[in-house]
């Protein structure tokens, strides 16, 4: 078994709201964080060399249940690129994503393989969950769609983690992911025991 991604794109789903009469739910395609991640996917495929791109999920809803597919593609990811809100540490989801690769980590290259990206929140309160992993700060970014594919500065810092994702790919080139066929985060009824039940970092 191979790699299948170059990275698992993890960030926290844009909250949805139910319809009322006269009061119609906003489109969840255009809250800020969908339209960030997007557009971040798209520009960071843009610099890859690698035979693989990135994988984002963006078929379920908050609250759905968790595939097994969606735990495979994470096993199956060179890296875990985190796309950083205040509210990301609070979210199951979220956390198990990065627990997850937090292991891959210890088993796979002693190495980071968690790039996190802060998009907002104060770096000093977050960046003691990174645990020194290097972060990434575009917290200047209001508009995504003009900002990440324009802007020198911020393009260049997407290119710097494209960098280090192609590193990664020549570093980890033919690992074995035997354990990708019984890996599980536990979050859906089709899933195992929680492979990783650790406490998520917000728990203290």
């Amino acid at each position: 078994m191979t790699y299948r991604y170059a990275c698992f794109i993890s960030y926290k789903r844009p909250p949805t709201w139910q319809a009322s009469p006269g009061n119609p739910a906003p489109d969840p395609s255009r809250h800020f964080l969908a339209q960030f991640a997007e557009v971040f996917q798209q520009e960071l495929d843009s610099f890859l060399s690698l035979s693989v791109r990135s994988f984002r999920d963006v078929n379920l809803s908050p609250g759905s249940k968790y595939p097994r597919e969606l735990s495979q593609n994470l096993c199956l990811s060179l890296c875990l690129v985190a796309l950083v809100v205040p509210q990301y540490f609070e979210s199951e989801w979220c956390m198990a994503e990065w627990r997850g690769m937090a292991k891959f980590e210890q088993t796979r290259s002693r190495t980071p393989l968690i790039i996190p990206v802060l998009i907002s929140g104060d770096m000093r309160m977050l960046e003691r969950q990174f645990e020194g992993r290097k972060a990434f700060d575009l917290r200047g970014v209001s508009t995504p769609t003009r900002q990440l594919r324009s802007n020198p500065r911020v393009r260049g810092k997407v290119q710097t983690i494209a960098d280090m994702i192609n590193n990664m790919g020549s570093r980890l080139k033919g690992a074995a992911l035997e354990e990708c066929d019984a890996f599980s985060l536990g979050l859906g009824p089709d899933s195992t025991k929680p492979l990783f039940p650790e406490k998520s970092p917000m728990e203290g």
